[in-house]
């Protein structure tokens, strides 16, 4: 019986069991989407990737159990550092190489100067877009009442790989207060063009830390993420617009799945242009093995 292996990890963790989890399966040759498809369902992961090799990187597909996506930042952690613990790929102090998605050729950087390899992903230039939705409207489907909306911060979807609806709230326990509504949240992503609804309170936080959020992601198949790198490198570009992140402070770091007991740590990275604009994004984390087998290939 034919087989191929793979690897699950937690990744953007700080423990075991903490972050997100993310199916690496090394492809020796391409497999037919449908196969692909049928085995991230099998394998459950809320993300797998199936990872080849590239003349001059890798390649990699990206399928939630329920449809294929563009990118996925954490799976892209995942990959690499599965890649690097398998000794598949030689890494120095700061290896370069890229990963090639639908959504388009990323940077990847590996760095080596801790217990566990650090990947960054440069991520593409930001694009906001505004949308209409009325804030009655998106605290019914959010379950909050609505004072707990931020009352000058714009709901507005930003992308830097996927598009994502950026929801801002007043405070931090805003976000334990959550009660989404699924499938009504679903049906507004396909209606946006959305992948994901990241709420995000910037108040009641550490200092070490300058957002929280809860990545809602039902449009994609999964009710809530507890790690996301695309949505973090969003995350960030929308606060140097609205002037909640100094453009001299290029790195900061970001909290995800605090609610969901799966505790997240995120670290992005900005570059500005001489207008204050930003040029380039990246976010980095680590990620840790929880489990190694083989998937079985239908006959």
């Amino acid at each position: 019986m034919k087989s191929l292996r793979v690897n699950l990890y937690d990744a953007f963790a700080c423990e075991l069991h903490g972050g997100n989890v993310a199916g690496v399966v090394y492809c020796e040759a391409p497999l037919a989407t449908r196969l692909m498809q049928h085995l991230a369902a099998e394998l459950a992961a809320p993300t797998t990737g199936f990872v080849s090799r590239e003349s001059n990187g890798w390649r990699i597909r990206f399928f939630t159990p329920s449809q294929e996506i563009d990118m996925c930042g954490h799976v892209t952690v995942a990959v690499f550092s599965s890649l690097v613990d398998d000794g598949l790929l030689p890494v120095d102090q700061a290896t370069r190489t890229y990963a090639f998605t639908k959504a388009g050729r990323m940077d990847i950087v590996i760095a080596v100067d801790g217990p566990r390899p650090m990947i960054e992903l440069k991520q593409l230039p930001p694009r906001f877009r505004d949308v209409h939705i009325n804030k009655d409207q998106m605290a019914s489907l959010l379950g909050l009442a609505i004072d707990r909306l931020h009352p000058s911060l714009p709901l507005e979807v930003v992308s830097t790989g996927l598009s994502h609806l950026v929801v801002p709230v007043v405070h931090v326990e805003a976000l334990r207060e959550l009660k989404p509504k699924n499938e009504a949240l679903a049906c507004l992503s396909r209606e946006l063009g959305v992948d994901t609804v990241p709420v995000v309170a910037f108040n009641g936080l550490p200092v070490s830390v300058m957002a929280r959020s809860r990545d809602l992601c039902p449009g994609i198949g999964n009710a809530e993420e507890p790690a996301s790198g695309t949505t973090n490198g969003a995350l960030a570009c929308y606060m140097a617009k609205h002037g909640l992140r100094d453009n001299s402070s290029s790195i900061g770091c970001a909290e995800q799945g605090v609610e969901m007991g799966r505790y997240s740590l995120i670290e992005s990275k900005l570059l500005f242009d001489a207008h204050g604009l930003v040029m380039g994004v990246s976010v980095r984390g680590q990620a840790l093995l929880s489990l190694t087998g083989l998937l079985h290939l239908p006959q």
